[in-house]
């Protein structure tokens, strides 16, 4: 089905531009919130991280939209595989932020 009004709560992906819709930052937040854990535990503890992460958005309302190419105002749901990915990436890439920060302090 196709959104044409994505809520504040929403996470939106519009390919590599970053959104400041609520769900967004709240999303970013919640990784921040997060990394400690998911950065030392097991790979179900990762899983369960994620998942806990997917179902705090859900719980405020919130979906997972994309963007439909070419479309200004046409969004599609994100299945679940692929918003664990991008929400992995997202710890990813807090992680060597991080420690970019650390090495450029020394």
């Amino acid at each position: 089905a196709v959104v044409t009004e994505p809520t504040v709560n929403d996470v939106l992906y519009m390919g590599g531009n970053m959104s400041n819709n609520a769900g967004n930052v709240q999303i970013r937040n919640l990784v921040a919130e997060w990394s400690q854990t998911y950065d030392s535990g097991s790979n179900k503890a990762k899983r369960l991280v994620v998942d806990e992460l997917i179902d705090e958005i859900h719980r405020s309302g919130g979906r997972f939209l994309a963007r439909v190419n070419g479309a200004e105002s046409a969004w599609v749901v994100v299945p679940v595989e692929d918003v664990r990915l991008k929400i992995t990436q997202m710890f990813r890439n807090r992680r060597r932020k991080v420690r970019g920060t650390r090495k450029k302090k020394n």
